[in-house]
Parts: structure tokens; sequence; C-alpha cells
């Protein structure tokens, strides 16, 4: 009897998986790193018995991966006749995948998920090749499949077109968003905690960053675009730049215009800016310890800053008032600096955050940080993309 579920989330040089029982109760939660480098390792958390193994390991593929997690699950009498079916999460749907459900992966799918990799070059393939190993090793286990951009798939058109003429590029060019595996296990959660709540911008803030303003359940506005460059001051993307900019780092720093010159802008954009670009790292906490002098980190904080407060403001007017602001992922769990910042200097709409709590640790899921006097609730609401897919396969597999 299938017993179990597993997500896996593949990505260029890692590899995620997640292990829930048929309750959905989570079991197992691991990560492989560095995968084809030297010093790849692994991390294993059995959540049953709250034990955790850490140890290097060479893993040259992730193909060599996945018969790595195998083998751990046998150990633990996990056995892969035992699964109802893996699910993975892949970055683009395009206009191909627009509803927002899991889809069970086939040929057609594959080969459709392969198509869109010229919308998500970054990101398809490495998805795509993750589900492929999967097959080969699980392959008699039913896989499905997630997409990033689905939940934003109800944005009216005036959100998102672009002031293009569609005549000389085609509709596919538009803005479709991300992170919404994510938004819609988070918008899920804050229904549940504020049951009146109807108007919530939520902000997704890890390496990746993106913003969305959504009106019951359903999501009106976001802040990535085609692709996930648009938007906030992120990890080591750019974010929202002058198309002009983009432009002038060809035709000045890339003569001759090749094929090659063109990926080295997307490789700048992508990989060597953002909070990276402007003092030298990606990770907020080493930029919140070294901004107390002031210079570069300081300045790379007050961007990233700045730029979420204008998107608050723009969706603040979006969505006609607000009634929760929610901080979600890496950063916006963890960071009390940037939660306090940002929030600082929203009394103009109402918010007010208690700074003792915005600087406890809770092992909640759901933590307000909003003072008795805001007229607009402040959580931080743990994502859990992972439990979110297996959800969405449960579902559709039924």
């Amino acid at each position: 009897m299938s017993r179990y579920i597993m997500v896996m989330n593949s990505g260029s040089s890692s590899l995620k998986f997640d292990v829930f029982d048929e309750d959905l109760k989570p079991l197992i939660d691991g990560k492989i790193e560095a995968i084809g480098e030297e010093k790849s390792k692994i991390k294993v958390k059995y959540l049953k018995d709250d034990r955790e193994d850490e140890k290097s390991e060479k893993f040259e593929s992730h193909l060599d991966a996945i018969h790595k997690i195998t083998d751990i699950l046998k150990k633990n009498e996990i056995h892969k006749e035992d699964f109802k079916f893996v699910g993975h999460r892949v970055v683009h749907g395009g206009l191909t995948f627009k509803e927002d459900r899991a889809y069970v992966v086939d040929d057609d799918v594959i080969s459709k998920i392969d198509e869109l990799s010229e919308l998500a070059p970054l990101h398809n393939p490495v998805n795509l090749q993750g589900i492929k190993d999967t097959m080969k090793v699980l392959d008699k286990v039913p896989q499905i499949v997630v997409f990033d951009s689905t939940f934003h798939s109800t944005l009216p058109e005036y959100a998102f077109r672009y002031a293009i003429s569609n005549e000389s590029i085609g509709d596919e060019v538009r803005k479709y968003g991300f992170h919404g595996i994510s938004y819609k296990y988070v918008s899920g959660q804050a229904a549940q905690h504020l049951s009146s709540s109807s108007k919530l911008i939520i902000l997704h803030l890890g390496n990746g960053c993106s913003i969305s303003a959504i009106k019951d359940g359903v999501c009106i506005d976001t802040s990535m675009g085609i692709s996930p460059l648009q938007g906030l001051v992120m990890g080591t993307r750019t974010g929202d730049v002058d198309a002009s900019v983009v432009l002038h780092i060809i035709r000045q720093y890339m003569s001759p215009i090749t094929e090659d010159s063109i990926d080295k802008v997307e490789e700048l954009l992508n990989k060597k800016s953002g909070l990276k670009g402007v003092c030298g790292v990606n990770d907020m906490r080493d930029i919140v310890k070294g901004m107390k002098d002031g210079g570069k980190y300081k300045l790379a904080f007050d961007m990233f800053v700045y730029r979420i407060k204008q998107y608050i403001g723009s969706y603040f007017v979006t969505l006609g008032g607000c009634d929760a602001i929610i901080f979600t992922a890496g950063i916006g769990e963890n960071s009390s600096e940037v939660r306090e910042a940002v929030c600082g200097e929203l009394s103009c709409i109402g918010v007010s955050i208690d700074k003792e709590k915005n600087k406890s640790k809770s092992s909640s899921s759901v933590t307000e940080i909003s003072s008795d006097q805001s007229k607009v609730k402040v959580l931080i609401i743990k994502t859990n993309e992972e439990k979110q897919i297996a959800e969405m396969g449960v579902k559709e597999l039924k």
C-alpha cells in the first residue's frame, strides 16, 4: 500500500527533498548541495525522532544524488513502491500551464516544459532535469508537477500586459509572476488566521524576492514579470531597471554583439547584481552586520528596503486598503532588522509594529508582530512550498 509522498526541488547544483506520510505529516527533510563540485554535502533531518545527519560526500550529478536519496529512504524502510507520488516544482508554466493545479507528468508535459525553457533558461531546464532523473530512478511512481507561475494567472490584462505592440512580439511577452506556490500556501494560512481578511500584501523575501497583492485569495498583481528578474532588489538580481540600461550595457561593454555577449548580460543581471552587485555579498545576515559602519552595506540595505516600501505603497492603493502585510521566506521570516526598517515608515497607511514581538523568536507557523494600535495586521508566516505541492498532488490524484 502506498503510504508516502515525496516532494523534490531541483536547482542548478542542489536538490531538496521532503517526505510526508499519507496524512501530510512531514517525516524527512533533506538537501544535497554543491552537486558536481568538489565539496558537495548532504544534510538530512529525521523529524519523527528529532535527529539530524550532515556529512560531505561527492555527488557527480543530480541522478547520483537521487540514487543516494533512495538509499537513505531504504535504510529507513521506505521503498519506491511505498510512494503515492513524487511532486516537483517548476518555475515557469508560460501560457501553456495556466490552471492553478498539479499536473500529472507525461511525455507531453515534459515536452511543453522543455519548450518553455526559452522563457526561463536559468530555471526550467534544471527543474526538468530533476524530473527526468527522478523518473529514471523511481520509474513506476506517478510524478506530478506544480508551476510557480500559475497562481498569478488571475492577473487582469491591464496588470500583466507590457505597453509594447503584441503584433511585434507575440502574446507570450507579458508578466507571469513567480513564487506562486509559496503565495498559495501563505495566503491560505493567513485566511485561517484572519477569518475576516480579504486584502493581503505578501512579501516573499529570500535570495529571490517578490511581493504580491492578493484579494479574497486571488492575486491581482505581483512584482516579478516575464522572468523572476523584475521587481524588488534581490540577492543577485537587479529587480526593476530601466530597459535602456540593458541596451547601454550591450552597446558600450559587449561590442561586438554576439550570442555570448547576450549570455554575459543575462549573467550580470541575474547572478552579479542586486545586493551582491552593490556591496559584494548577498546574505542579508552579513549585510546587517556590516552596515553598522555605513558604507556599501548600509547602501545595499537601504536600497533593498526602499524598493519594498515603494511596492507596498503601490499595492495598498491597488487593493484599496490592506488588512494584513505578511513577511515570509528566509529574510522575511528571520530578519527583524528588515521587518522593522520596512514597517517603521508605514504609519501613513496605519501600520505599526511591536518591536519586542518583532525581535522575539517564535516556533509558531503564524506570528503577529503588529502593535495594538496598528490598523493593519503585520504577520510573519512560515512558508512551506513542499507541503503545498504535496496537497495539490493529493487533490489532483484523487
